[in-house]
């Protein structure tokens, strides 16, 4: 993880540094120390995003006192991605100003093959000329614990009806995405995990017991299975 070296440096009532903004003129946000477990789970989390082509925010580290911090990039006029901004793809000339919505549904497919963190991942609309998907680097339990829990479509959103229509646009596309999904989470790409977590001795087993079930054949066969019916009653 980068090191930051702000510009400056914006201090709360607690006279802590809480905005950093960096010579690019980045903002970030101090966001919590870094445990072990944080730089492990961050580690993973980053890694995974980068094997399956999910666009997140960038993060960097932060001394201040002796102690490292994690700081995450904000972007201005960012807004949550939820079933309250159906405004936004009401009809299909508005969700055709999305730019490359598949990217939702990636994120989707990860929180569900992967459901190592706690629910469902937060995703931010950052607003351009199309709209775009990042996905926020901090997991839904902050970090707090790395354990395999299953989410089913109710608790991940899936089922949600503006959340299906948004989806319901690009249904002729969406089998493709998911056959471009399991092509990626192959057995070399359980291999390489397991090589990551080798860079963790002192917990790396702890965190392979959890990981190894998400490859287990019987929840893969299950889940696909699971995410082929739902394309096809959108």
């Amino acid at each position: 993880m980068e090191e930051l070296k702000p510009y400056t440096v914006s201090n709360s009532i607690k006279n802590a540094p809480t905005v950093l903004l960096t010579e690019e003129g980045k903002n970030y946000t101090l966001w919590s120390p870094i445990s072990e477990d944080l730089k492990i789970i961050h580690y993973l989390r980053e890694y995974c995003f980068a094997h399956f082509k999910m666009k997140t925010f960038d993060t960097a580290r932060f001394s201040f006192k002796g102690q490292n911090y994690l700081c995450i990039e904000e972007e201005e006029a960012t807004i949550e991605f939820d079933e309250w901004q159906v405004y936004l793809w009401e009809s299909k000339r508005k969700f055709n100003q999305f730019l490359k919505p598949s990217a939702l549904f990636v994120s989707f497919l990860f929180d569900t093959f992967f459901p190592l963190f706690g629910g469902r991942n937060t995703v931010l609309i950052v607003p351009g000329k199309k709209n775009a998907f990042k996905v926020h680097p901090v997991p839904a339990n902050n970090y707090e614990s790395f354990k395999f829990s299953p989410l089913n479509f109710s608790q991940s959103g899936l089922n949600i009806p503006s959340v299906k229509q948004f989806f319901a646009y690009q249904k002729a596309e969406l089998e493709v995405v998911l056959e471009e999904f399991l092509a990626l989470n192959d057995e070399r790409f359980q291999i390489n995990l397991k090589h990551q977590l080798s860079l963790f001795p002192s917990k790396r087993n702890a965190y392979w017991d959890e990981l190894k079930k998400c490859f287990e054949p019987e929840f893969l066969k299950y889940t696909t299975a699971l995410f082929k019916d739902y394309i096809l009653h959108l």
